[in-house]
């Protein structure tokens, strides 16, 4: 057995690894905005209208806060990591 520790993290990998799991709530999103501009679009087009743009801007900040605060929180592991250690794991070798 062999013990690594991660002392350092790119913040380009970390934000391309976890973008896959930021497309669930996007996509979530977006079905439930189409779905009730719709219900809208039989009321009032305009509104509906104003809907889907609210929602498409929503998405993209949702999208822009998550990149931010993830790059952050990189940023700060990798300074704490060069200062107390950082994340160890135990690697087993089979043959």
């Amino acid at each position: 057995m062999k013990t690594i520790e991660i002392k350092r993290f790119s913040v380009g990998s970390v934000v391309k690894s976890t973008l896959y799991l930021l497309f669930i709530p996007i996509i979530g999103m977006i079905i439930f905005g189409l779905f009730s501009s719709l219900l809208l679009f039989t009321e009032d087009g305009v509104i509906a209208f104003t809907g889907i743009l609210f929602m498409l801007l929503l998405s993209v900040l949702y999208a822009a806060i998550y990149f931010g605060i993830l790059a952050l929180m990189t940023v700060i592991y990798n300074w704490l990591a060069g200062k107390f250690g950082g994340l160890k794991m135990v690697i087993e070798e089979k043959e």
